[in-house]
């Protein structure tokens, strides 16, 4: 995928993020409230995976675009925090995983306060990375 592509979908993301951090669309209460309906039949279960997936989705291909440009490390103030093998090893399926070993499951929460439950989930995401991609200190 070029450049040009991944800068947009970027863009998109970043749009995303703080669209849902001004409705709270996609904090771990809502994230949660969403995996409770994934499993209902017709299209409701279809629409609350599909929800999932797509912010998954942006959130591994922004990921994968700030650490294809930093030399494979995610770095917050200057000091690397997440350090993937390859960008590619940022995948839905890992920033999923991650945000599930910070937060846990709808069916059971590690996250229950207030103000967890407010907290956007791509701050568990990014703390899940980095335990599944660590840097050298």
């Amino acid at each position: 995928m070029n450049v040009k592509v991944r800068a947009k979908r970027l863009l998109a993301v970043v749009a995303l993020i703080a669209i849902s951090g001004s409705s709270f669309a996609f904090n771990v209460g809502s994230y949660y409230d969403l995996q409770r309906h994934v499993n209902d039949v017709g299209e409701n279960g279809a629409g609350a995976r599909r929800v999932i997936d797509f912010y998954e989705q942006g959130l591994s291909e922004a990921f994968q675009l700030v650490a294809g440009m930093n030399e494979n490390k995610i770095s917050f103030g200057g000091t690397p925090y997440i350090c993937p093998p390859s960008a590619d090893a940022i995948t839905r399926e890992t920033v999923s995983a991650a945000i599930r070993r910070v937060i846990g499951s709808a069916e059971n929460p590690k996250s229950t306060s207030p103000e967890e439950l407010h907290t956007l989930v791509v701050q568990p995401a990014v703390i899940g990375l980095s335990k599944l991609f660590p840097c050298d200190k």
